[in-house]
């Protein structure tokens, strides 16, 4: 069994159905030029990560709508094992991605693709703190968070929880401390969900008036 295994839910980077909220205000075509370069971004750091801990760490990257020659591309670039989201809300299919996960290893970190700030230190230090922990969560400043780092399937975390809404953060840890679950925080990042979120982009990514041009 592997120490650590690192789920990215991914979301196609297609028009239409990757970044939807950027996409109202700035065109489905740099919504998805923007989705794919973060999911690339993201994936880099991983690849990173696997190769450079002292753990034994592997990746998964969990996908939707489905598995085609787009993911599978991706996976063997990128040495990740694929699998797909299940039906239901975000709760349902980080739950089912961890518990596919925990069978594997003996913790999971589950990071999605829209936060560039997020780096092999902070993944490591998530790793780190399930040594005391039994969630680790790295808080968003929009009330959410962009990483879960847990060592055992924990409803807790992931059902009855306000998705997308700025009281996410707030609610999951009502539940947890109701719940008697011990948990640490990390510091708080930025993603990337609105056109005003542009700001937090890496100089290298594109820009709307690049690709409008």
């Amino acid at each position: 069994m592997h120490d650590t295994c690192v789920v990215i839910m991914a979301k196609q980077p297609l028009p239409g159905l990757a970044k939807t909220r950027i996409a109202a205000t700035l065109g489905e075509e740099y919504a998805a030029i923007l989705a794919e370069q973060l999911l690339l971004h993201t994936l880099n750091k991983v690849q990173q990560m696997t190769q450079q801990t002292a753990f034994s760490v592997f990746a998964v990257l969990c996908v939707t709508p489905q598995i085609n020659p787009y993911f599978e591309h991706l996976a063997q670039r990128y040495k990740t094992e694929l699998i797909v989201q299940v039906e239901g809300d975000l709760g349902a299919r980080m739950q089912a991605a961890a518990s596919y996960a925990l069978n594997l290893a003996q913790q999971v970190i589950i990071i999605g693709t829209d936060c560039p700030e997020l780096n092999i230190q902070h993944i490591t230090q998530a790793r780190k703190a399930l040594d005391q922990a039994d969630v680790y969560l790295q808080p968003a400043h929009d009330g959410g968070y962009v990483l879960v780092a847990l060592k055992g399937s924990l409803g807790a975390v992931f059902e009855g929880k306000p998705w997308s809404t700025p009281v996410l953060m707030t609610k999951t840890l009502s539940d947890l401390t109701q719940a008697g679950i011990r948990y640490a925080l990390g510091e708080y990042l930025n993603d990337i969900d609105e056109a005003d979120d542009l700001v937090y982009l890496p100089s290298s990514f594109s820009r709307p008036q690049e690709v409008m041009q």
